[in-house]
C-alpha cells in the first residue's frame, strides 16, 4: 500500500498514483474518476501550491510541497548519471534550453545565466503571447535580455552591464528568450562550463492536478461549475491575474495549460488527448519572421510537415524498458523537440513499472 508521502524523494506515493490514475481517466473520458482522484489529492495536507509556480523549479533539489514527484539527480554515481574519465555526468536537459550566450563577444559562461548552453529549444511568440501584461509568469518563468558580463580588449562598445547588439544570425541560438524551468543556476556554481546538470527534474506537480480537475468538472458539469472555476483559478490567480468568474471553456484550459506547464513534458499528450494535436502544430509550432522579426528565416517546418500519422507513433517501439529510462528518454529527446507525449498506453506502462520505484 502506498503512503501519501515518502522519506525518499523520487519514489512513488499515493499522490503520484492518484495523479496518474486521474490522467488515465481523462483519456477514457471518465470524468467522475478523474474528479475523485484529483480531489483526494487536494484533501491531503502534505501538498499545497507554492507562492509562485517558478518556486517549484528554483534550486537544486526540487521536492517542495507542490511537487508530487521529481526525478532525482545528485553528483553521486548511479541513477540516471554516467561516469566518463572519472567524472560523473548528470542530464543535459538544462543545456538544451540555455542559450549559447557565451559564443557572443562580451559574455563569459556563468552560473547566473545558467552555465554552459547549447541553445536548441525556446518558447515561441505564440506561448509568450498568451500571457497578459500583469501575469507574473511572463517575468519570473523566462530568462531574457542578458547583459554583457565581461569586456573585450580593443572593443570599447562592449560595456559590462549593457545590453548587446545581436545579429539575426546569432539571435536564435545565442540570445533568444528562454524558459527558466529547466535552466540550472545551482549545480554548476563550482564549474559553470560543465556540460551536464544535476538539478532535479519535476515529473508531476499539483498545478497540473488542479488543471486536470478543472477540465474534468468542466466536461461533467459545465463551465459555470463553482469548483471548476476554483481549480482553474489556482494557477490563474496565483500568477497575478484578476479572478476568472467564468463561464469556463475548454479553450481557457488549453491556454492556461500552456502558460503554466510549458517545458514540463506535458503538451504533446494533452493536445493529442483532446484531438487537436495536428491542428495546433500546424497553427502555432515555431515562428515566422512576421511573428519574430529577429529571425533570419521562417522556422515553421513542423507547421508544413505535420500530418496525422505523426500523432499515432508506435509507443511500444520507442519507450525504453525501465521507468527511470522512460523519464530520462522522454525529457531529453522528445519534449524539447515538441514531440513529448504521455498517452494512455504510456501511463498504463508506468503503472506496471511502479514497483521499480521502491
Amino acid at each position: 500500500m502506498l503512503d501519501w508521502t515518502t522519506e525518499y524523494p523520487g519514489r512513488g506515493t499515493k499522490a503520484v498514483a492518484k495523479h496518474v490514475r486521474a490522467e488515465v481517466a481523462l483519456w477514457l473520458k471518465d470524468w467522475d474518476t478523474a474528479i475523485e482522484q484529483c480531489e483526494d489529492i487536494f484533501e491531503c495536507t502534505d501538498y499545497d501550491m507554492m507562492p509562485q509556480g517558478i518556486d517549484c523549479f528554483t534550486g537544486e533539489n526540487l521536492n517542495c510541497k507542490e511537487v508530487l514527484m521529481s526525478y532525482q539527480f545528485s553528483r553521486n554515481t548511479g541513477g540516471g548519471n554516467s561516469v566518463s574519465a572519472g567524472k560523473v555526468s548528470g542530464h543535459r536537459l538544462a543545456l538544451n534550453v540555455t542559450p549559447s550566450y557565451s559564443k557572443l563577444p562580451g559574455f563569459n559562461v556563468t552560473s547566473e545565466y545558467g552555465g554552459y548552453g547549447w541553445g536548441r529549444f525556446y518558447p515561441n511568440t505564440y506561448l509568450l503571447g498568451l500571457y497578459k501584461k500583469q501575469d507574473k509568469r511572463l517575468d519570473n518563468m523566462f530568462m531574457k535580455n542578458l547583459r554583457y558580463n565581461t569586456t573585450v580588449e580593443g572593443d570599447p562598445s562592449i560595456v559590462v552591464g549593457e545590453l548587446p547588439i545581436v545579429s539575426k544570425n546569432d539571435y536564435l541560438e545565442k540570445y533568444h528568450t528562454a524558459s527558466l524551468k529547466q535552466i540550472d543556476k545551482w549545480t554548476n556554481i563550482d564549474d559553470p562550463a560543465r556540460t551536464s546538470s544535476f538539478k532535479d527534474i519535476v515529473v508531476y506537480r499539483l498545478a497540473e492536478t488542479y488543471l486536470m480537475a478543472a477540465e474534468a468538472r468542466l466536461m461533467k458539469y459545465g463551465g459555470s461549475d463553482a469548483l471548476a472555476l476554483e481549480y482553474y483559478n489556482k494557477t490563474w490567480e496565483r500568477a497575478g491575474n484578476t479572478r476568472f468568474n467564468g463561464p469556463l471553456t475548454l479553450e481557457d484550459i488549453v491556454d492556461e495549460h500552456a502558460r503554466e506547464l510549458h517545458f514540463e513534458g506535458k503538451r504533446w499528450a494533452f493536445l493529442k488527448r483532446l484531438g487537436i494535436l495536428e491542428s495546433r502544430v500546424r497553427l502555432y509550432h515555431g515562428d515566422t519572421m512576421a511573428d519574430d522579426p529577429m529571425l533570419p528565416k521562417n522556422e515553421i517546418d513542423a507547421r508544413n510537415n505535420m500530418t496525422e500519422k505523426f500523432t499515432r507513433w508506435p509507443i511500444d517501439r520507442i519507450i525504453p524498458p525501465t521507468l527511470t529510462r522512460i523519464v530520462q528518454y522522454k525529457i531529453a529527446n522528445l519534449e524539447l523537440a515538441g514531440f513529448l507525449f504521455r498517452s494512455l498506453e504510456v501511463e498504463r506502462y508506468i503503472g506496471t513499472q511502479r514497483s521499480r520505484l521502491r
